[in-house]
């Protein structure tokens, strides 16, 4: 799984190579497991791979335990606005 995250990494650090982007993307994960569960632990881990790989242009924003994000939120609004 590390491989196939570390792989995913490199690709997306290629695809934002260019010089005419030097600015910084976050990448959001939020989900349900408590901060200290393994899931979260991975994540982190992954996180740091991708600032590495990234030279510091990705970022990884974990929102656990149900955090929701602006970017989740918006979408909770936007799924209820759809079913209503």
């Amino acid at each position: 799984m590390e491989r196939n995250l570390t792989a995913i990494a490199v690709v997306i650090a290629a695809a934002i190579a260019s010089p005419a982007k030097a600015q910084t993307i976050e990448l959001k994960v939020s989900h349900f497991l408590p901060a200290n569960h393994t899931f979260q632990k991975a994540m982190m881990a992954w996180g740091e791979e991708l600032d590495k790989a990234s030279n510091g242009r990705l970022k990884l924003g974990i929102y656990p335990a149900g955090q929701p994000s602006r970017f989740s939120t918006k979408l909770m609004v936007d799924a209820r606005a759809v079913h209503l």
